[in-house]
Parts: C-alpha cells; structure tokens; sequence
C-alpha cells in the first residue's frame, strides 16, 4: 500500500535486526535507482533519511505539485561496510590472531601457519587469509592498539631501512694546564655531554586492497605500537620494541586513482639508543 510522506520533513527508515552489523539501502526513486548507500549498524539498528535523498528529484514551481515516487529496499549484513569477510596479509607458513568483540568481550582467533581463513568467535565475521611471498625481504610486524582496544597485526613485506639519528648538548671548556702554563690540541675544548641516538624505521606496505586504509589510519592514530622483524640480522633483529609513529599525514588511495594500491609509514624507537629511564 502506498504511503505519501511531505518531503521537507525527515523520513527516517530504520532497519532493525537482532544481529546485524550494517545495512544497506537501495532507494529508486521516479522507477530508476537513484541511490545504494551503506552504513553501519549501532545497537542492530541502522537509520536512513529517505526524505532527504528524495528531494533531489522534486521539481519545484510555484504554480503546480509535484510529486515522485518512492521505493525504498533494505538489506541486512552480517559484518560492518556492507560485508561478510576481511582480509589478513601474512607471511607464507606464519601464524597470527585476530581479535573481535563478543558480547562485550574482546575473543582471540589464532590463525595457523596454513590457515587460508578464520572465523570470529561472535560470529560476527571470517577473515580471508591472504598469504604474501617476499623471497627479498624481510616482513616486518607492526603490533598495535586499535580503535577498539584491541591488539592488531598488521605486516609490511616490500622494502624496510632503519636510519639513526642523534642529539647532544655542548659546553666550551678549559683546557688550559697551569702546571707547565701549557695546552694541548689533543684536548677537547668543545666537550660533548649527553649524547644518544634513537632508531627510525621507513616501512612499505605490499599491494593491498583499497579498504586497509582504515588499518592504516588505526596505526597512525594508535597510542600503542610495536615493531619486530622474524629475521635475525635485520632491523630489530627479532626483538620486540615500543615505537611512536611519526608519519603524521595520510593519503587515501583508490583503484581508480592510483591503481596499484601500497603505503609507507615512518616510525621510531620510544626508548633512546643508549636507554636512559629517567
């Protein structure tokens, strides 16, 4: 049965379930799809502005009524962004976790070392396990607290440096001996004092899809990250280490704008070369 609404006011449609995790809208508008929009869910409920939308398509005039016609299809997904799955890169026979909300509860998936996927716990969503050859280079983890709280992996496998760079103080002294009213060259009259170092590290992403900007965004607002390398040569040398991230911009990269789709990220160590607690 058809339902007129006035579409200066709001006309909100509200897709309601007891598990969803998005929704997306298909809204047709004069017989012609005019929008899908998707969105996620809070508390299993998602809301539209159809009034909105709609208004696009009125032609207003001051002598007649116009009117369009509505019709508005709903669909229910299991996962946030319209989906069912998300990806994890790992290096090949490397094994890894991924954490998800359960009733309010962080649960832990342990991915094996030839697991090509792994369900969450809550049953909220699978990740597909996408296995990444780098026979030049060493991956490099990257650990991190995300936005939910939760330990997050994330693998950099194209190329890795590690720079250092180093800070002192100075003072002018004298080196002038009054035994023997003499000096001598090989003094340092420029003395340095308190002098360290701290490690940065530029890491590269391999080609990713389009939708791990958001991991990279999560990294780049994270509090807590951490850095550690499987080789025993390379980097931090299979250490675990508390980094800050430095890289302080982001460009969001598209398929269609940049096609191949790779990022780099700087970071450094939290804890000078030469560590000093206090």
């Amino acid at each position: 049965m058809a339902t007129h609404i006035l579409l200066r006011s709001p006309f909100l449609l509200a897709v309601t379930t007891g598990s969803h995790l998005s929704a997306k809208l298909a809204l047709t508008v004069d017989g012609t799809l005019r929008y899908t929009i998707i969105k996620d869910a809070t508390s299993n409920v998602t809301v539209f502005d159809i009034s909105s939308l709609s208004r696009d398509y009125y032609a207003a005039s001051p002598t007649t009524l116009d009117t369009v016609s509505i019709s508005a299809t709903w669909y229910a997904y299991d996962a946030v962004n319209g989906g069912g799955s998300q990806i994890i890169y790992l290096p090949e026979s490397t094994a890894g976790y991924a954490y998800d909300m359960n009733s309010g509860t962080a649960t832990k998936a342990t991915i094996s070392t030839s697991a090509t996927s792994v369900a969450a716990a809550s049953g909220n969503t699978t990740w597909t396990i996408e296995r990444i050859c780098s026979p030049k280079y060493t991956p490099v983890l990257l650990t991190f607290i995300n936005k939910n709280g939760v330990p997050q992996e994330q693998y950099f496998f194209l190329k890795s440096s590690k720079t250092i760079s180093t800070k002192a103080e100075k003072f002018k002294r004298n080196i002038f001996q009054y035994t023997g009213n003499r000096y001598t060259t090989t003094d340092h009259q420029q003395q340095t004092f308190n002098k360290n170092g701290v490690n940065r590290y530029t890491l590269n992403t391999d080609y990713i899809s389009e939708a791990y900007v958001n991991v990279m965004q999560d990294i780049m607002l994270s509090e807590y990250v951490w850095i550690k390398t499987s080789g025993s040569t390379s980097l931090t040398k299979g250490e675990t280490r508390p980094v800050n991230v430095t890289s302080n911009s982001l460009v969001w990269k598209t398929s269609l704008n940049d096609r191949l789709i790779q990022y780099t990220l700087e970071v450094e160590d939290s804890n000078d070369y030469i560590n000093n607690i206090l």
